[in-house]
């Protein structure tokens, strides 16, 4: 049984849990299935936009940990401390990983944001994660192998739908089975 099953103007997804599915699509037809796929898979999601996505006068863990208070559950220290162990994953110095949490939003670079965005997502374990394929190709290669691990460790089961016009990179798991079926 699939995870998402929904029809669209170029055909018909089905995404199974832990699949990953990349289709190059743009513009109406990319908003649509956006739209489409996260009313359709319930509990949290992760998002993961080509810019912005972020509350620029809050500091990176504070970014981070917000969607745990909107799905209902305040943040604990068992989060927290996830929070630290993912950024030993990002292979940063200590003194690096302390001036990168606490940064406000608004002052990060297009990486660090990318990065901020990663790891809100990894935090809210979700079981579909939307992301606009932008935001993969704006990573530095390290960024993207230490992101991918820390994915397939933490939310192995998080189903992929990628939309934009360039594919993701191997280390995302991405094959060339389309797992599309024609109308």
């Amino acid at each position: 049984m699939s995870l998402l099953s929904l029809t669209y103007e170029g055909g018909a997804v089905h995404l199974q849990s832990g699949g990953r599915l990349w289709l190059p699509v743009s513009g109406h037809e990319r908003e649509q299935l956006f739209d489409t796929a996260a009313a359709t898979v319930a509990g949290p999601r992760g998002w993961l936009p080509s810019e912005g996505g972020l509350v620029a006068n809050l500091r990176v863990w504070e970014n981070c940990l917000l969607p745990l208070s909107y799905f209902g559950k305040t943040p604990a220290m068992a989060e927290e401390a996830l929070f630290q162990r993912l950024l030993d994953g990002l292979a940063m110095s200590i003194p690096e990983r302390a001036a990168f949490a606490a940064a406000p939003a608004g002052s990060l670079t297009p990486r660090l944001r990318r990065l901020t965005c990663g790891l809100r997502a990894l935090l809210a374990r979700p079981a579909l994660l939307l992301a606009e394929s932008e935001w993969f190709s704006k990573l530095e290669e390290v960024d993207a192998l230490n992101l991918a691990g820390l994915f397939a460790e933490h939310c192995p089961h998080s189903a992929w739908l990628v939309l934009g016009g360039r594919r993701p990179a191997a280390c995302w798991g991405f094959t060339d089975d389309d797992n599309r079926e024609a109308s």
